[in-house]
């Protein structure tokens, strides 16, 4: 049963994910992070890795000084970002000051 909601979640979401910023929220293990993957983006961030979380509790601003040196726009995946909970403020002037 896992597989097929897996399955039907991506065929939904596929190709009606916005083209600018977007959190996606849902239940565990229903293939968002699978699906966002998909995308390939430029900057993958795994919340899950204890080191990462570590650096980016203590460094927030990390992102943006990431996404300063490469000086475009790009796609970044945040997976789990509840587990850096002051992120979410630099996530979110990010979002205000680059949409896409």
């Amino acid at each position: 049963m896992h597989g097929i909601l897996t399955t039907m979640f991506t065929r939904l979401l596929q190709n009606r994910l916005p083209k600018t910023s977007f959190f996606l929220f849902g239940a565990r293990q229903v293939g968002k992070s699978a699906l966002l993957k998909k995308l390939n983006p430029d900057l993958s961030i795994d919340l899950l890795n204890p080191e990462l979380q570590l650096s980016y509790n203590k460094n927030p601003n990390r992102l943006q000084h990431e996404i300063d040196e490469k000086d475009c726009h790009f796609t970044v995946l945040i997976d789990e970002v509840q587990r850096a909970p002051r992120l979410l403020d630099v996530v979110h002037a990010i979002m205000e000051e680059k949409p896409r």
